[in-house]
């Protein structure tokens, strides 16, 4: 009523509690947390949580000589392009397999020309950077090399487990019935709005 059905965005499931028992059916853990905006004009920040030390043990299974550690991931996503991101680069042709080259966003800041459009000369620089892997197999494909450091972790999704309730000795602890944790209110406030 106060919003409109047509600025209705998602939902998300806080769960605020561990196992809970004494009820005849499925005992209630969580809150649902209605996401809603003024309009179809919306302020979006994404949020993250860390990775998980079984994934980073999995996937950033390397080590520079500085100790920084790294994966590979591939330099090229599904789908045939024209236009540089689908031409041939330092002799590999995307196009071949039904790719096309696919340039890591966050890495467009540290280019000279942060601007170009041309994936080529883009690729070139990377390179000079030493953020590429030449695999030692001759025709192999080229590899990003993405450092743990620069990551931001996991895109927060729509179920979060990773904020507790308000404990009964919490110093925030205001007693009363619904009362959230703050850091549950300065995710979504984080979320929505801007400084």
């Amino acid at each position: 009523e106060v919003f409109g059905q047509d600025n209705f965005r998602n939902q998300v499931i806080w769960k605020r509690t561990g196992a809970r028992s004494g009820t005849v059916g499925f005992n209630i853990i969580d809150d649902i947390i209605l996401f809603f905006s003024k309009s179809n004009s919306i302020t979006w920040n994404t949020q993250y949580v860390p990775y998980s030390q079984d994934y980073l043990d999995d996937f950033f299974r390397y080590r520079d000589s500085s100790g920084r550690r790294y994966r590979l991931t591939i330099l090229t996503a599904p789908g045939k392009r024209t236009g540089s991101s689908g031409d041939t680069w330092r002799g590999y042709n995307p196009t071949q397999k039904g790719r096309h080259w696919a340039f890591p966003k966050y890495m467009r800041p540290k280019l000279k020309n942060q601007a170009t459009e041309n994936l080529q000369e883009a690729l070139e620089e990377l390179d000079k950077m030493g953020r590429i892997y030449w695999p030692e197999k001759v025709g192999g494909v080229p590899s990003f090399v993405q450092y743990e450091d620069e990551m931001d972790g996991v895109e927060l999704q729509s179920i979060w487990s990773d904020i507790s309730p308000v404990g009964s000795q919490a110093s925030e602890r205001a007693s009363y019935p619904t009362q959230k944790p703050e850091a549950l209110l300065e995710r979504i406030i984080r979320a929505s709005s801007n400084e």
